[in-house]
């Protein structure tokens, strides 16, 4: 560290001290205004450089440093060591995508909160990245925000900036989806169509299990044999299969509420004791070669991990075929715990079964079941206290 005045005019000087460079090589210096003679001045220069030593600051000011490439080197030294390779790729996505074309070339120091808020309002009016007419969606623009303002976080904690500008900006508000379920009686529809239909009964024990489980598509394709107890009819959610820019991979649960025991019914159990003997025998017949074990309940057709585009496009065509109202392969997760809330499942007990990491996602979530539980609630109050009492 070292410092160095530099006259501003008369009796007036800038007291400028080196701090080195950082981490991704970027120099970094801080300034202090002082008036007065030079003795003064480099006086007053020995006790800022003390002063500087002593706090062990990293800068006043932030660096000259642009937006664009603070975010490069945040993403490729944070994000590659510290996120998911999932969630790596969306924040890269954004950056790339949104943030640099506005704001690249703004100096770190000098973003300002209304610079934020127009980017936001340009991309709910006209910001797609494909060049589409209409604008991003709210969710969309609510996450470009999460990813700037974690990274403007983060400026904070090294020291280059002093607040982090994003907290100040209002995010666009989430608009509230209406959910696509199934009924009970569209689930059992399903099920029986698939269980006989020539192309979608390969990938009925995945269907079975995820009306009747709640689990994400990423966890079923990343269980494997090992995971399931069909003796206690339990399955233990250990990890999930990501399709990622470096093809497909195994990850940890995203949080430890996602890493859960779900218990399977007798049915359940049966569908599973069938179809491991089903895979097998396909095992056993397959030519040298052809089968590749890799201990997953569901894999593709030669035994590898199955690809989670290729098993939602199958679920597209069965539902299309089956003639029953379309809806996504997470929408049955959906119609799993809006089910079970409907007869009056505890709302813990469904936040556990789903892997929600807190009881208010999955209040939020499904909120237009509570209603009727209220009513009910409402019923089952006055019968308590009043009896058959007619009022």
């Amino acid at each position: 560290m070292r410092g160095r005045l530099r006259q501003r005019g008369e009796r007036r000087y800038a007291m400028i001290v080196e701090l080195g460079r950082d981490d991704y090589g970027v120099r970094r210096q801080t300034q202090r205004a002082f008036c007065g003679s030079k003795r003064e001045a480099l006086k007053a220069l020995a006790d800022f450089e003390a002063e500087i030593e002593r706090r062990g600051s990293l800068a006043e000011k932030p660096p000259e440093m642009m937006l664009g490439a603070y975010l490069d080197a945040w993403l490729e030294s944070y994000g590659r060591t510290q996120l998911r390779q999932t969630t790596f790729e969306s924040y890269e996505t954004m950056v790339r995508r949104h943030l640099k074309p506005a704001l690249g070339k703004v100096k770190l120091g000098k973003l300002t909160p209304i610079q934020i808020q127009r980017l936001y309002a340009e991309k709910l009016h006209g910001g797609r990245a494909d060049g589409k007419e209409g604008g991003l969606s709210a969710r969309s623009v609510r996450y470009i925000h999460a990813v700037l303002s974690e990274a403007l976080g983060h400026a904070v904690k090294y020291g280059y900036i002093e607040r982090n500008v994003a907290q100040v900006v209002d995010p666009p508000r989430a608009e509230r989806k209406q959910l696509t379920i199934w009924t009970p009686e569209h689930a059992q529809a399903f099920l029986a169509f698939t269980a006989d239909d020539q192309y979608a009964k390969r990938l009925y024990p995945v269907y079975a299990l995820a009306l009747l489980t709640g689990m994400r598509l990423g966890e079923l394709l990343g269980l494997k044999w090992d995971d399931v107890d069909l003796e206690r009819g339990v399955v233990h959610v250990n990890r999930s299969l990501q399709n990622t820019r470096k093809g497909l991979i195994l990850v940890e649960p995203k949080t430890d509420r996602s890493r859960r025991a779900v218990p399977i019914g007798p049915a359940v159990v049966a569908i599973l004791k069938r179809h491991r003997l089903t895979q097998r025998q396909q095992q056993l017949m397959a030519q040298p070669g052809e089968w590749h074990y890799s201990g997953m309940v569901f894999p593709a057709t030669n035994g590898k991990p199955l690809q989670p585009r290729s098993l939602e496009r199958n679920f597209k065509q069965a539902v299309k075929r089956s003639g029953l109202p379309v809806v996504r392969f997470h929408d049955l997760r959906h119609s799993h715990a809006t089910q079970l809330l409907a007869i009056g499942e505890h709302p813990k007990v469904v936040q556990e079964r789903l892997g929600h990491s807190q009881i208010r996602v999955t209040l939020d979530t499904y909120s237009h079941v509570l209603p009727s539980m209220q009513r009910e609630a409402a019923d089952k109050a006055e019968r308590l206290v009043l009896g058959s009492a007619d009022l």
